[in-house]
């Protein structure tokens, strides 16, 4: 399976379960859960698909946060503008809203650092690596230019 292929199962996988968390808020009496379960169930599918299609878990974890962090979006915009039954974001629930996007940003953030870092790291290490080929092959060109050193001494009388 390409790794296409593989990214349309995971989008899919993760659409289906927003809209089973969705439902689960619109359906039954447990708004709360719904949310949770609307914006977890997606997470953890992203995650776990994104580490079957990349194999770093790296890439996974941000796009687990990534995910989560547009469906919050999404379900924001949803209330703002859609008539319904909100829950309104008081307290604690302010708290946790405004300490997970801090944790989302920063997530996201120290991904693309770490990316930053890795490929400076890697551009110093070819530079350095290019630096020594180059005087190795000087060495050897001034080597070359010497007169050939003879195998044995020669005997003066």
């Amino acid at each position: 399976m390409s790794r296409d292929e593989k990214l349309a199962w995971v989008l899919a996988g993760v659409l289906v379960a927003f809209v089973a968390g969705s439902a689960l808020r619109e359906l039954t009496g447990w708004k709360e859960a719904g949310v949770g379960a609307a914006i977890a169930m997606p997470t953890l599918v992203a995650l776990f698909g994104m580490l079957w299609v990349a194999d770093d878990w790296k890439a996974a974890l941000t796009a687990a946060f990534a995910v989560s962090f547009f469906i919050f979006l999404a379900g924001v915009v949803a209330l703002a503008f859609l008539d319904g039954d909100p829950i309104p974001l008081e307290g604690g629930a302010a708290t946790i809203v405004k300490d997970y996007l801090a944790l989302v940003g920063l997530v996201v953030t120290a991904y693309f650092a770490t990316q930053a870092v890795e490929k400076w790291a890697a551009s110093w290490q070819a530079a350095k690596e290019a630096d020594a080929n180059a005087r190795i092959a000087e060495a050897h060109a001034s080597r070359a230019s010497l007169p050939p050193e003879r195998s044995r001494p020669t005997r003066r009388p």
